[in-house]
């Protein structure tokens, strides 16, 4: 999946990996960025459902 904002992804990779743990959670890990000073920062999300 990419989340460039013009629908043109920056490399062949994947900007994040959805990965389902059971029937009603999943992972998002991603996407990595720079931060200041050169930092890199990878963003992870668990979501649930109700």
């Amino acid at each position: 999946m990419s989340f460039s904002k013009d629908g043109k992804p920056e490399s062949s990779e994947p900007d994040a990996i959805f990965t389902r743990k059971s029937d009603s959670e999943y992972t998002i890990d991603g996407p990595s960025f720079e931060m200041a000073r050169g930092v890199r920062v990878t963003e992870h999300h668990v979501c649930r459902k109700m």
